[in-house]
């Protein structure tokens, strides 16, 4: 599956580049924080902690919308667009135990990239109605 494949080569590119240590901190995160969708109290703390633009919703929907735009773009982005160095940085702060826990460091470094900026749109309406905006004055649109 492409998708798959695309997500292996952002891992490896994060453990060439940056790390076992990275790889091993995202995925510990990633753990966590499923578990933490699974309680209301869990879904309000990922929501500040990834600064999402309206809470999160415990729906099949909203989850994978937050988990593909929130986290898994905000890695793609990285891996494809990255100057010399900026995956070790990442790394660097993803892995930072004096920033706290894993949930707290991925969170800080996903917050501080400027595509998710002012937050992350997790709903799934909000997404699809942002890519389906063809008018000549949607966001995003270019004049020729």
């Amino acid at each position: 599956m492409l998708s798959h494949e695309y997500l292996e080569v952002i891992t490896e590119a994060l453990r060439e580049q940056g790390s076992e240590e990275c790889v091993s901190s995202i995925e510990e995160a990633m753990t966590l924080i499923m578990d933490l969708v699974e309680t209301q109290t869990g879904l309000n703390t990922v929501s500040q902690l990834f600064r999402t633009c309206a809470p999160l919703q415990n729906t099949p929907l909203e989850l994978a919308t937050f988990f593909w735009y929130g986290i898994t773009e905000t890695f793609a982005y990285l891996v494809q667009y990255a100057t010399p160095g900026q995956i070790p940085a990442a790394c660097g702060r993803i892995t930072n135990t004096t920033l706290g826990g894993p949930v707290e460091r991925l969170a800080a470094w996903i917050t501080s990239q400027s595509w998710t900026q002012p937050c992350i749109e997790s709903r799934y309406a909000e997404q699809v109605a942002a890519h389906t905006n063809t008018s000549f004055n949607a966001p995003g649109s270019t004049s020729e």
